[in-house]
């Protein structure tokens, strides 16, 4: 009994094997894989050699070193991986320009009222904390929406994961931690505008 091996892809689950003694099950082609310190220069005339004294007849075909075979097994991840960065950053600039504009509006519709509370005392540190905690709200209510939803809906998606969980807790601290600065830049400048309002301009303004 042997645990089970992963041979055809990275992440494709394959059925159940059953390994039987080669008269019981001939084929027409073998694989052989071989460990050594040699380098192929040197391996691959030895493994000819051996071959040919068991059978002179013996064709020796696709010899392939595991370091390129392995690599040949992660293009199409890589290329799924780079794919859905890119498409990843995308969103989260899409989300940034969003979330910039959007905090950048409330700062100008909120002109007077920022006037006011300047005029009623209100230090300029204050109205900077105070719009980028109102900004920030509907971004960690987004968070712990899509925290929970990609929950639901990773697992899904566990055919395309290698040496990941659905459930790892580091790509969601990581993800959310990325997320949540990205908002508070964005958020940054328009709280900065709340630095520079003029009570007397605020007040005036329509």
């Amino acid at each position: 009994m042997v645990k089970h091996l992963q041979y055809h892809t990275l992440t494709d689950k394959v059925r159940g094997q059953i390994y039987l003694l080669y008269p019981l099950a001939i084929r027409t082609h073998m694989a052989v894989t071989l460990k050594s310190k040699l380098n192929s220069q040197t391996l691959v005339p030895l493994i000819r050699q051996q071959v040919a004294a068991l059978d002179k007849d013996l064709p020796i075909y696709h010899l392939v070193l595991m370091t390129e075979y392995v690599e040949s097994a992660l293009k199409q991840t890589r290329f799924v991986t780079l794919l859905a960065g890119v498409m990843a950053g995308i969103a989260l600039l899409l989300a940034c320009t969003g979330i910039y504009a959007v905090t950048m509006y409330s700062v100008v519709q909120r002109t007077s009222e920022l006037g006011i509370r300047t005029a009623l005392g209100a230090e300029s540190n204050q109205l900077f904390a105070l719009v980028v905690r109102q900004s920030m709200f509907p971004v960690a209510l987004g968070i712990s929406i899509g925290f929970v939803l990609s929950l639901l809906l990773t697992p899904l998606l566990s055919t395309l994961l290698f040496a990941v969980r659905p459930s790892d807790a580091l790509t969601y601290v990581v993800g959310a931690l990325l997320l949540s600065v990205s908002a508070l830049i964005a958020c940054f400048l328009p709280a900065r505008r709340t630095l520079r309002v003029d009570p007397m301009v605020a007040l005036r303004y329509e």
